[in-house]
């Protein structure tokens, strides 16, 4: 698989550029796409925003997005990008970049969007036919540890219990090695990962 777009975000005076790219495979069909924003702020800080990493599902779990994230993180590090923020959506979003490292991001109105949105995920998953007790439990335990930081004052993020997007993912049972990923699949939330 490849990449072809642009690979230098030209900001010339503006405070955005949007670089979008096509993904093809090896005989050059299309098979994906990618966008990303940078974005640089009054203080000179540059931002990556991952808008979109999508391929066709046959081509997904190979490998192909772990190693231009790589790719694009070492570039990232290179251009002086500080940190790099998504929304994590979409079909396998969610699972994917909890699997990448990235964390909750601390903008307050999104960090309740994702903490909610996850909870309620948490709240539907531990009604499931398709649930062991002992998994039943583990779900409850982090629902319960999410909205108990909902409860914080000032930011949830003050709560030292506050589950990590990582934690939740790697949720499992004996039964259910696969429990984290089934939950943060499909899940919506922001992210961030600090380079």
């Amino acid at each position: 698989m490849q990449y072809r777009g642009s690979k230098t975000p030209p900001f010339a005076g503006k405070r955005s550029v949007v670089m979008d790219g096509i993904i093809t495979d090896s005989r050059g069909a299309n098979i994906g796409a990618v966008v990303r924003t940078f974005r640089r702020h009054g203080d000179g800080e540059v931002i990556a925003e991952h808008d979109l990493l999508e391929l066709d599902e046959q081509f997904r779990d190979k490998g192909f997005s772990t190693i231009f994230t790589k790719m694009s993180e070492a570039w990232y590090r290179k251009a002086g990008i500080s940190r790099i923020q998504l929304h994590a959506a979409l079909d396998d979003g969610g699972k994917t970049w909890a699997q990448a490292g990235y964390t909750w991001l601390p903008d307050l109105d999104r960090l309740d969007y994702s903490l909610r949105g996850v909870s309620e995920r948490l709240r539907l998953m531990s009604y499931s036919r398709t649930i062991t007790d002992e998994g039943r439990e583990l779900v409850e335990h982090m629902r319960t540890r999410i909205e108990e930081a909902l409860k914080q004052p000032r930011t949830p993020l003050d709560d030292p219990d506050l589950p990590s997007p990582q934690e939740l993912v790697r949720m499992s049972t004996e039964a259910e090695p696969d429990l984290g990923r089934r939950i943060m699949r499909g899940t919506s939330w922001y992210g961030a990962k600090y380079l």
